[in-house]
């Protein structure tokens, strides 16, 4: 990079309309002195990259593997994939189930077409010498990337907020979704989280991401691009297999609607009871890389949602909210069955969620954002998967990775005054060791930017800097051998 020393080589996972984001962003590292090279999924950025003037050794171009990976063995398919499966890591079989595409797939066509991206994969990696992978978690060739990489001794990241606060950002691991630990906190990392915790619990607040998140029926303006791009004569979405074919696209939609619609006319839920004592579940959006991969065994909500309320004593009940955004994503049969478990009510999802998370004797999640929330509030909460915030919860998920092993009646007895003193050290500690390794902004945001012709280019140099001085600690150079 300088000093005789040759530069290291960045890899981005082009990602749809992400990809001008992260074009802005290599710009910016290959400026400070970074090579970056590029794993493409279809056709249309592919040649978009090439305009922007990337080299075609450069850029891998996974889409032209798609139909003669057809021929590969079935068997010979699950081998290779085998090859990058590791014990404490999800199987390739989850990767292709939250995969919302491959996994409408053939069977055997997903098994194929998964295992020749991989082979290709492998080799640009080992080829480009590349010391870290940027991208996100949302198709099962992104995840297997990460899977490729770690076997291969290099850096596999996303860059995402923190959730809460909400005006911070981190470095990722996509298998794990823990956040990367590369800096110690000191004293003004301290005296910011004792600060911050105070000023949240007096008034908590959805975070940016979920706030500024549109509603599964909302129109999002890129749709009309996407639909002019589908329409051409020689349409470039068909190579590409994280585009939805348009048909599939307008079903899901029309489902929604049709659901959501029939849900507000007979709702099935109602609203939260003034007394008794529950245990509270929100249900999660599905398919989703922390659901359908990290949380694999629990995937199916349904039988979750069953088994939790068999272990509930008769003191309580399981009070189930629906995501207020996804309205219409589950079927009102599918509520009803729920709702029809004995000591189970499905709460209105309009009903504010703090109120709730300070009344309930324990929160339970997956993965979700409801649980960190519960554990800052000072509430018991366990997920069942262990995410960056396992630390604040009840039990560790790695402990207790099913509820038939949870202690249940020590988590619904509310703590002493010492074991609470002790969780808010906790919450302070674990804040504190958040802020030192994140960086101030909301990088989530940028792709809607750009994309509606805002760049903001201040956020993308903010978003470069941390990038750097994120690799320039967890990665730095080496000398050249002699």
């Amino acid at each position: 990079m300088t000093n005789g020393m040759p530069p290291q080589t960045i890899a981005f996972l082009s990602n749809q309309t992400l990809t001008p984001v992260q074009k802005h962003l290599a710009d910016r590292l290959e400026a400070a002195g970074y090579r970056c090279v590029w794993l493409v999924p279809g056709k249309r950025w592919d040649r978009w990259l090439a305009d922007q003037g990337v080299p075609d050794d450069r850029r891998l171009p996974l889409y032209t593997l798609t139909d003669s990976a057809q021929s590969l063995p079935l068997e010979m398919a699950k081998a290779i994939l085998a090859a990058w499966e590791q014990e404490d890591r999800p199987r390739a079989a989850a990767l292709i189930r939250m995969d919302r595409l491959m996994k409408m797939w053939p069977r055997d066509r997903a098994w194929r077409v998964l295992a020749a991206y991989g082979q290709a994969i492998d080799c640009f990696l080992r080829d480009q010498n590349v010391v870290a992978c940027f991208g996100e978690q949302t198709w099962a060739w992104e995840m297997l990337t990460a899977l490729i990489a770690r076997s291969q001794g290099r850096g596999a990241y996303f860059y995402s907020t923190v959730r809460i606060p909400s005006e911070r950002w981190g470095i990722f691991e996509p298998i794990t979704h823990r956040l990367v630990h590369w800096r110690a906190p000191g004293e003004a990392d301290d005296a910011w989280a004792a600060e911050f915790l105070a000023t949240w619990r007096n008034r908590p607040a959805r975070p940016f991401y979920a706030a500024s998140h549109p509603s599964a029926m909302s129109f999002r303006r890129y749709w009309w691009d996407e639909l002019r791009r589908r329409l051409r004569p020689q349409a470039e979405a068909g190579d590409d297999i994280t585009v939805r074919p348009m048909r599939d696209a307008v079903i899901d939609r029309l489902r929604l609607a049709w659901n959501a619609a029939r849900l507000r006319l007979s709702p099935p839920f109602e609203p939260p009871p003034a007394s008794g004592r529950f245990v509270l579940f929100c249900l999660h959006h599905a398919p989703e890389a922390s659901v359908d991969v990290l949380g694999a065994p629990h995937a199916d909500q349904a039988h979750l949602i069953e088994r939790l309320s068999r272990l509930l004593p008769a003191s309580h009940e399981l009070w189930v909210k629906e995501h207020p955004d996804w309205l219409g994503d589950r079927s009102p049969g599918w509520l009803r069955q729920i709702g029809a478990l004995p000591n189970v009510r499905l709460i209105d999802p309009a009903a504010s969620t703090f109120d709730l998370l300070k009344r309930a004797d324990l929160v339970v999640t997956i993965t979700g954002t409801v649980g960190y929330e519960a554990a800052l509030m000072g509430r018991p909460a366990v997920a069942l998967m262990p995410l960056f915030f396992d630390p604040l919860m009840r039990i560790s998920a790695a402990d207790f990775p099913d509820p038939l092993s949870w202690p249940i009646q020590r988590l619904l007895t509310p703590l002493s005054e010492i074991s609470q003193a002790r969780h808010e050290a906790e919450c302070r500690s674990f804040l504190a060791r958040v802020h030192a390794i994140t960086f101030e902004g909301f990088p989530d945001r940028l792709a809607r930017e750009v994309q509606q012709g805002r760049v903001d280019s201040s956020a993308l140099d903010a978003t470069a800097l941390g990038l750097l001085d994120f690799l320039k600690t967890a990665h730095p150079s080496l000398p050249p051998e002699a």
